[in-house]
């Protein structure tokens, strides 16, 4: 039997998989090249997903990120223990 409430909700069409591990700075330059985007036409941030694994960075990734999800509602952040 098909799940209804996935027909409510729109699928992504691309989705942009970012693996990262202490590298805040570049990872903030990466997400504000690909937001952008989504400034210029908001009508993508349904058709994009950006999904986020952090591989237990120590450095201030978490913050990063936290910036952009406060934005922007496409993006998935995963972080591993170790």
């Amino acid at each position: 039997m098909q799940n209804n409430l996935n027909i409510l909700q729109p699928q992504p069409v691309l989705s942009i998989c970012i693996p990262t591990f202490c590298r805040a700075h570049n990872l903030d330059k990466c997400l504000a090249a690909i937001t952008i985007q989504f400034d210029k036409k908001p009508k993508l941030i349904s058709k994009v997903e950006i999904i986020i694994s952090d591989n237990a960075s120590t450095d201030n990734t978490r913050l990063v990120v936290e910036k952009y999800i406060k934005k922007y509602n496409n993006i998935k952040y995963f972080v591993n223990e170790n």
